[in-house]
């Protein structure tokens, strides 16, 4: 099989599972292909951390693992041309090194960067790098000798390039849980207040400490926790008048999405999104007169089911009106119809998930063609 051929069937396979990057250097090591952001950044970098040096000293003969000083892995192989074909960089699973790597870099990146645009878009870069365990990453590279060389090896077959472990910190040290729960209620009263200070919330959740060591795995850390934050979210928006059936489902499509996250970038996009419509939602319930018992049903009623065909038979059967009716005491008690009212509502979700996560604006253009 062509280089070619094997690196691009490589990264098909591995991008089913991780966003991974890919750089192909020279015999000479220089950077000859890569489809990272900034990759002329990433190669100072590899060069500042002994990476290329390294591959110079020792060559790439086999399927090898190279971690830099900062502890950041990637996996490597050469084709039959000395080519060097490399995808990375990644973190390993374990939360403590993962923390402590983190904010060696950012220093690293805000020390290096000559503005803060750039700043901002390596560390988004940095946010999401994949979290692979040892024993996979380790079949990737595998796999990726197999496909350049044609050999299958084994496990032991692997290089290491250093040898050298990043020191790490204390993993037993205590949860300062007071703290965490301090730092919960500020997060949840900042939710009802008449604006939201989104750099407030950030340091808040930076330093009460976004991702908490549940367990060696650090995207689990992340789920459990953004989990736990979505039924805070829920309880203080029955808690401010909105319909525990609205505030519930709501929680229920973001401990979805947070489970079908693959990078800790992608959860803290998550966990924004989350925020911000808990609290507009909050805030709308606040702003608003008290409607008759049947149109406040019927607007929780909307807005649990607007990701679905909903109609005004739907909803006048759902309070016990008929749909003239309804419709009438809708417009009466609102000021809006009920289809200019449900069109609105359905933008404002769309506009909020365009706002504050990756979602294109593709996936959104079939819900306002009803």
């Amino acid at each position: 099989m062509k280089p070619e051929a094997a690196v691009a069937m490589f990264r098909e396979m591995v991008r089913c599972n991780h966003p991974i990057y890919y750089f192909r250097l020279s015999p000479t090591l220089e950077l000859q292909e890569s489809d990272i952001p900034k990759p002329k950044t990433f190669m100072i970098i590899l060069r500042k951390a002994g990476i290329l040096e390294s591959i110079a000293r020792n060559g790439i003969h086999g399927p090898t693992v190279i971690t830099d000083q900062s502890g950041l892995t990637w996996i490597t192989d050469a084709d039959s041309s000395r080519e060097i074909h490399m995808f990375g960089p990644i973190f390993p699973t374990q939360f403590a090194l993962y923390s402590y790597l983190q904010s060696r870099l950012e220093e690293s990146i805000k020390r290096k960067s000559d503005t803060r645009l750039h700043e901002k878009q390596m560390l988004d870069i940095l946010a999401n790098l994949p979290v692979i365990h040892s024993t996979l990453y380790e079949q990737y590279v595998l796999i990726l000798h197999y496909l350049l060389q044609g050999e299958t090896l084994q496990p032991e077959s692997i290089r290491y390039l250093p040898q050298k472990a990043a020191v790490l910190p204390n993993k037993d040290q205590q949860i300062d849980r007071m703290k965490m729960y301090q730092t919960e209620q500020a997060i949840l009263a900042e939710l009802s207040g008449r604006r939201i200070n989104e750099e407030k919330i950030s340091a808040l959740l930076a330093d009460g400490g976004f991702l908490q060591p549940y367990t060696e795995d650090l995207l689990l850390n992340g789920k459990i926790a953004i989990t736990i934050f979505a039924t805070l979210c829920a309880r203080e928006a029955i808690q401010s008048g909105i319909e525990p059936e609205l505030s519930l489902t709501v929680a229920d499509r973001y401990i979805q999405k947070v489970f079908g996250a693959r990078t800790v970038g992608v959860l803290r996009s998550i966990r924004k999104e989350l925020y911000k419509d808990y609290g507009e939602r909050i805030r709308e319930k606040q702003a608003r007169r008290q409607y008759a018992p049947q149109i406040e049903r019927a607007i929780g009623f909307i807005d649990t089911h607007l990701r679905s065909s909903l109609t005004l038979q739907d909803v006048s059967k759902h309070v016990g009106l008929s749909p003239n009716h309804f419709s009438a005491r809708f417009h009466h008690e609102t000021g809006k119809t009920f289809s200019g009212y449900l069109r609105e509502e359905r933008l404002k979700k769309a506009a909020l998930e365009l706002r504050t996560t990756w979602t294109k604006f593709l996936q959104h253009r079939g819900r306002f063609r009803k």
